[in-house]
């Protein structure tokens, strides 16, 4: 009965459950992952993220999160120790544009990151 009770109290509050939460965190495991949050700020610059393995995005032409929608990233990028390699990016006209994130609020948080074999 406990175990029953326990299950459905964790229901009730884990994102999932709910509506999302703008500023829950998003869990990048893949490239893919790393493209989906890159849309999300979008339209929600205030997502945080969190790095869960070491990816490679070599076979992307990385455009830097955030520039489609001109918008200043306002969340926290934690990269969790891990490794994003083989960025590459593209701006088009933006030759400003290059990197990782477009423009980083002055509140917002990139730790904990390392990038390898990065060609801007």
């Amino acid at each position: 009965m406990k175990t029953r009770i326990l299950c459905l109290v964790l229901a009730c509050f884990s994102p999932a459950a709910g509506a999302a939460d703008s500023a829950q965190t998003m869990e990048i495991y893949t490239a893919e992952d790393l493209l989906a949050f890159a849309e999300r700020v979008e339209s929600q610059p205030e997502t945080n993220a969190i790095l869960m393995a070491d990816i490679d995005i070599s076979h992307l032409n990385w455009e830097a999160i955030g520039l489609n929608a001109r918008k200043i990233y306002n969340g926290t990028f934690d990269g969790n120790g891990h490794t994003i390699a083989g960025l590459t990016t593209y701006a088009g006209d933006f030759s400003y544009a290059k990197g990782l994130f477009f423009r980083i609020g002055e509140n917002s948080v990139v730790k904990d990151l390392t990038m390898s074999n990065v060609d801007i």
